[in-house]
């Protein structure tokens, strides 16, 4: 099986080599989660690859990733990649006339633009997998509001300075869960033999901020015909990766 890989310039060196060292290790793949990211800087940092640090981490390094291993995932039985959004996403949309935040930085709506890819990445690959035949089921997930440190570390970087929204989370005024309780959507959406092709998972409540795992309505956000193909061909168009041919 063979990759369409242009040979432009590479995203993510670590990307690229965690995939090679995947793909060499004889081992195969069952299941593929997407869940690094960092969250709302409060200034406009870049990846080395000179992308916005947002938009980089959260959706082009794990485009890429799951582009490079889909030939190792396919070759078994059932295969699964889950990738993880973000409530953010709810309310964000995709900046075409500026996706990596160059005119006028905002952190929060790079941040939900970034987890908004995600989700359409998601559906986008589970469409793909629909009409070629394939065995592998891409589902998609958020964590509601879980508190880890994503949300201090993310706001330490650059000059120290943390966003208004991160200030509000410190007080505690939001519903929220713990690590381990906000693990429940991932863990469902990666290992529950009942998940979808397609579905995204998360918290059941009013909010979606807190409760227990289930699947959930996609975001109106997510809902635009084309929407879901137009990123991910911009994202192929930026990464010189796409998908295997096979």
């Amino acid at each position: 099986m063979g990759l369409h890989h242009a040979t432009k310039r590479r995203l993510d060196v670590s990307a690229h080599a965690l995939a090679v060292e995947i793909r060499g290790d004889g081992k195969g793949l069952d299941v593929l989660v997407n869940n690094a990211g960092v969250m709302t800087p409060p200034e406009r940092m870049l990846t080395k690859d000179g992308h916005e640090l947002q938009w980089g981490s959260n959706f082009l390094g794990p485009f890429v990733l799951t582009n490079l291993l889909l030939p190792t995932l396919l070759e078994g039985r059932a295969p699964r990649v889950t990738t993880m959004s973000s409530i953010a996403a709810q309310a964000a949309s995709i900046n075409f006339a500026d996706l990596e935040w160059e005119k006028k930085y905002s952190s929060w709506r790079a941040y939900g633009q970034s987890k908004l890819a995600d989700l359409l990445m998601g559906l986008h690959l589970a469409r793909v997998s629909q009409e070629r035949g394939w065995r592998l089921l891409s589902t998609i997930a958020h964590p509601g509001y879980t508190k880890t440190n994503l949300q201090s570390a993310g706001a330490a970087l650059g000059s120290g300075r943390t966003t208004m929204m991160m200030r509000i989370m410190d007080l505690d005024v939001l519903p929220s869960m713990d690590a381990v309780q906000g693990a429940g959507p991932e863990l469902m959406a990666a290992t529950d033999p009942a998940a979808r092709n397609g579905a995204f998972y998360g918290p059941k409540s009013r909010t979606g901020m807190t409760g227990e795992a289930a699947e959930v309505p996609v975001y109106r956000s997510a809902k635009g015909p084309t929407l879901a193909a137009s990123v991910w061909a911009l994202a192929a168009a930026t990464t010189g990766v796409d998908l295997p041919r096979v």
